[in-house]
């Protein structure tokens, strides 16, 4: 059969065209290892914590009726836990992972990213209802995968404290050590139990004074007694003497004292002041009767 020249002329812009797309992937795998040049959309994993934006997680207002919402994922949890919103207004979610791969679901919406270390994903979204949605993470990150969600709020109107540094405990409690290296907090339970909830401790240890009921790691409503006794048993081998070294170095150092029953899947803090571990310290004390 004749094959009229227009013909050729059309299968031969198809070859081309799947000649120069074959060219990009290769190029793409190859020669740019899958990410495009420049560093326009990466971040330092190793230093996220402390990098722009992520060094303060939250919601922020960047211009008329438009905020960004920046939410650092790590085992088991989002920073913030929780996001209140404004309806109506446009939202541009931004978001990265400080350790594995995660992914980020908001349920009944039509944003759904990957976390993936290094790079960091957006997706603009606007609630036209008051309501609460959760995140969810839907790639399989470890063993308590399961467990790792948020909640997004969406309200009318935003209050004192919903934008990022305006009216958080955390921002206004002034917590350091003075010259003398004593805590200054005037709210440690309240200011504690506000960092279990925003680090993510609530996602894998259940602790009833602060609506937590996670089931990875062991409950803390005893935590003091429990420690007590520990660093008495005649087995015990670590340094920790007093209850309260016990629960500090179980915070900074996780694997220092694994508890029977329970995996060693405890991350170490990396965003917490040591005045911030030492509330957290105090507060688990002071509500597990101590």
């Amino acid at each position: 059969m004749k094959v009229e020249h227009f013909e050729k002329a059309f299968l031969s812009l198809g070859a081309l065209l799947l000649l120069a797309g074959l060219g990009a992937l290769l190029y793409g795998s190859i020669g740019a290892h899958i990410h495009l040049p420049g560093n326009v959309g990466q971040v330092d994993p190793a230093v996220v914590r402390t990098t722009a934006p992520f060094d303060q997680p939250g919601l922020r207002q960047v211009g008329p009726n438009e905020y960004e919402a920046v939410i650092l994922g790590q085992t088991w949890n989002f920073l913030p836990s929780e996001l209140r919103v404004p309806v109506g207004a446009d939202v541009r979610f931004i978001g990265t992972s400080a350790d594995v791969i995660h992914g980020l679901n908001i349920e009944g919406t039509r944003v759904n990213m990957m976390l993936i270390p290094g790079q960091i994903s957006s997706m603009t979204y606007r609630f036209d209802e008051p309501g609460e949605h959760l995140i969810i993470c839907h790639e399989y990150c470890g063993a308590a995968h399961h467990s790792m969600f948020g909640r997004v709020v969406a309200v009318n109107q935003l209050t004192e404290g919903d934008l990022v540094g305006s009216g958080s405990a955390l921002a206004e409690s002034g917590v350091y050590f003075d010259s003398e290296g004593n805590l200054v907090c005037e709210d440690i339970v309240g200011t504690g139990t506000e960092l279990f909830q925003t680090q993510g401790c609530a996602g894998c240890h259940s602790l009833p004074s602060a609506n937590a009921s996670g089931n990875i790691g062991p409950p803390l409503d005893q935590v003091a007694a429990n420690a007590a006794q520990r660093i008495t048993d005649a087995s015990y081998t670590s340094s920790a003497e007093t209850p309260d070294d016990y629960i500090r170095e179980s915070i900074m150092t996780p694997a220092a004292h694994v508890v029977d029953g329970y995996p060693n899947a405890m991350p170490a803090p990396q965003s917490l002041s040591d005045a911030e571990v030492e509330v957290l310290v105090q507060m688990l004390l002071a509500v597990s009767g101590q």
